[in-house]
């Protein structure tokens, strides 16, 4: 995801992106006489950018989903009998077998 760029309009990225693909912290690299733009994480090869801002307002969007994901099946499991104390006959004649 590397992007070449002047030195001043470089520091502003990494200062107000991050990653598009994994949200992780930019850094800028000087090579071949230019400065590179890439992400931290050695294990992404995502392309662009997003606000830190953004991604901070997606990761907490992301919190709560899986708050609400977990109330939600703990509900169903719970409203669920996992241990059944009937046969095996008779789950079979409650289905209609």
């Amino acid at each position: 995801m590397a992007q070449t760029m002047s030195v001043d309009f470089a520091e502003a990225t990494i200062n107000q992106y991050v990653c598009a693909r994994c949200w992780s912290r930019l850094h800028v690299t000087y090579h071949d006489h230019q400065y590179w733009v890439e992400c931290t994480n050695l294990n992404c090869n995502g392309e662009g950018y997003v606000t830190k801002g953004y991604a901070e307002k997606s990761r907490a969007q992301s919190y709560y989903d899986l708050m609400d994901a977990r109330q939600n099946l703990r509900d169903i499991i719970q409203g669920a009998n996992p241990v059944s104390k009937l046969s095996e006959a008779q789950i079979m004649k409650e289905l209609g077998f």
